[in-house]
């Protein structure tokens, strides 16, 4: 529900807010006065994109701002898909700067056109004349249908069944197409395979082969050099023998307090060089020299360095995720038939399911389609359109969609004497505006709408007829909020709330603005309407019986 629109700076306006009810809101004024600009300021907060210089003072910024309730339309999955802040208030701000520049906010964040239209499209319908694409738009003629006979539950299982028969659909062209690629493709995968399975790497091994290979190059002299270390170290006269001295010397006085920390650092170092010598003397012992091992690892390496670059990676593990890759597809290829033969039976029970209700679909929408006709024509009727003729066309498709196998599309024709044809060729934009009135009339009660809005819908109409047109929209902002400016006394009699455009000269200046009509001040504007300005006594008359009958 629109809650509020708030104008600055554009055109003719310098401010004005407005507070709309929530179910009947009117404009009117005379021509001139500015209820265009109100109309297409609100447009501009619904996505349009600017077109003219559109400011008042052009050296100041012009601001429009538009409010909305949106808790009840289930919207926080949109937000959190676009990245935008969540408000059950939504607060739409478009801002034209001096320079020509524009920016859009929603909930005061920067977002791009595209994604206002796509939020405020789910909130608001707009009727215009010669504007009016929602009905020319045959996913719009198949719902208001399927509202009208109640389909509800049965595309909601038509649609569950429909999402796993494209999902079967495009895994079995997957696996169909994977077949294809042959007997070629499965020996250079099997070749690959082979190559790295028959190599049996192992994580690690190429850094303990370059350690190794380091180690043997140089085994000669490092085990020359650790027997000489175990010399220095366990001579006669080495390091060893002088701490084992020192130690049997001073033991006897290690139970003294003054020398027990002496002591005890002493036979910590002997202790630990002692240890040192053993693993210094292991060591040594293990080194060994193998030409013929040696040149076996280098080959090794030489072939694991060769592999690394073949298939662009730089480690053992990456081989082995590779190798385990390729498994994976040659896995895929030789189980491919059993695959596809499990997912052409999948897509067969969908598609047996989905012409069963399929074919429920299409039966209550021909059952359905003859009372719609005729609802429809009767409003029509009650608008003044005595010879229009209503049809509804339900023609098969070939392949299944999101709802069913049926193309639904509206046909008219204003003059019993012509033949009906599609909404688009033969409709003018009074017609469709009136027309959408009658069909969102008659299923008004079943289909979630948001805010209507209608620019002048009763134009070229009057009298009874008139009368007719604001009774509908008065019953129909029953279930929605509906804004509408109109010419027409009828139609405005029936507002919950009246707004008056007015356009006033002040110091030289014109600017339009808007006032909430009450009592005395809405019963002078509809008798201002009938009659003309000043209203007769008669005219204030019909719009006192206008208003309060």
């Amino acid at each position: 529900m629109i809650l509020s629109l708030e104008i600055k700076n554009y055109i003719l306006i310098d401010h004005l807010k407005i507070d709309f009810h929530e179910q009947f809101n009117i404009v009117t004024g005379e021509t001139g006065a500015g209820k265009s600009m109100v109309f297409s300021a609100l447009e501009l907060c619904l996505g349009k994109r600017l077109s003219a210089k559109i400011a008042k003072y052009a050296d100041k910024k012009t601001v429009i701002e538009l409010e909305i309730g949106i808790k009840e339309h289930s919207l926080k999955d949109f937000f959190v898909q676009e990245d935008l802040d969540y408000d059950d208030v939504l607060t739409v701000r478009r801002e034209i700067l001096p320079s020509g520049k524009s920016r859009t906010f929603i909930n005061d964040s920067p977002c791009k056109l595209s994604q206002l239209n796509l939020l405020t499209k789910q909130l608001v319908d707009l009727h215009k004349q010669f504007d009016n694409l929602e009905i020319q738009d045959l996913d719009f003629h198949r719902l208001v249908l399927d509202t009208f006979a109640e389909n509800d539950v049965l595309i909601k299982k038509y649609a569950s069944h429909f999402e796993r028969y494209k999902t079967y659909k495009v895994d079995l062209e997957e696996a169909e197409r994977l077949s294809l690629l042959g007997k070629e493709e499965t020996d250079y995968l099997s070749f690959r395979f082979n190559e790295l399975s028959n190599v049996g790497l192992s994580p690690g091994e190429k850094e303990k082969m370059e350690s190794d290979s380091k180690l043997w190059d140089s085994a000669e002299d490092l085990k020359f050099s650790m027997t000489k270390v175990l010399s220095l170290l366990d001579a006669e006269d080495s390091v060893v023998t002088k701490l084992r001295e020192a130690v049997l010397l001073i033991k006897p006085f290690s139970d003294l307090k003054t020398v027990s920390p002496i002591f005890e650092r002493l036979f910590g170092q002997l202790s630990e060089v002692e240890d040192l010598n053993r693993e210094i003397d292991s060591f040594s012992e293990s080194i060994e020299y193998d030409q013929e091992k040696l040149i076996e690892l280098r080959e090794r390496l030489s072939l694991i360095y060769t592999l690394e670059k073949k298939y662009g990676v730089s480690s053992v593990e990456e081989l082995i995720l590779k190798k385990e890759d390729i498994e994976s597809k040659l896995a895929s290829y030789t189980n491919n038939d059993g695959k596809i033969e499990e997912l052409k039976k999948h897509v067969k029970e969908e598609e047996t399911a989905l012409n069963v209700l399929a074919k429920k679909l299409t039966n209550k929408r021909k059952k359905t389609i003859p009372s719609l006709e005729k609802a429809v024509a009767e409003h029509l009727s009650s608008l003044g359109f005595k010879n229009a003729v209503f049809k509804i066309s339900l023609s098969p498709i070939k392949d299944f969609n999101s709802y069913g196998l049926d193309n639904v599309e509206f046909l008219f024709s204003a003059n019993a004497d012509r033949s009906v044809q599609a909404l688009r060729k033969v409709a003018s934009g009074g017609e469709i505006s009136r027309l959408m009135l009658c069909i969102k009339s008659v299923v008004a009660d079943k289909l979630v709408l948001g805010s209507l809005i209608f620019d002048e819908i009763d134009s070229g109409i009057s009298g009874d007829a008139a009368l007719r047109t604001a009774n509908m929209l008065s019953d129909l902002s029953k279930h929605h909020q509906v804004i509408c400016i109109t010419h027409s006394p009828q139609v405005a009699s029936r507002s919950d709330r009246h707004f008056s455009v007015v356009k006033k000269i002040v110091k030289g200046q014109t600017n339009s603005d808007i006032v909430v009509l009450e009592d005395k001040d809405r019963i002078i504007e509809l008798a201002t309407m009938l009659s003309g300005s000043p209203p007769s006594k008669s005219a204030i008359k019909n719009a006192e019986e206008l208003i309060y009958t």
